[in-house]
């Protein structure tokens, strides 16, 4: 499919700096736009879950796996370790 669009000159030069950045040529650049939005938008039948599994997020950090439970003596200990204890 062939699209004709106009852009704001604010997207004209954001579009021309990635294009820039990433070495991608022009179509490339704003093929991967809508790409990009399919993959952080839950389509019908699909749930929030899977759309945040399908952006890459889940799963690029690491921590202990009983974090959820200890964060606040930990950042308390941090803390007290950083700044002494008041």
């Amino acid at each position: 499919m062939r699209l004709n669009l106009r852009l704001t000159d604010e997207l004209r030069r954001r579009l021309l700096a990635l294009e820039r950045t990433t070495g991608q040529s022009r179509s490339d650049t704003v093929r991967a736009a809508p790409e990009r939005s399919f993959a952080e938008t839950p389509a019908p039948g699909r749930s929030v879950h899977d759309a945040i599994h399908a952006s890459g997020l889940v799963g690029c950090g690491e921590a202990e796996t009983d974090l959820s439970g200890s964060y606040e003596s930990r950042l308390r200990e941090s803390l007290e370790r950083t700044h002494g204890h008041r």
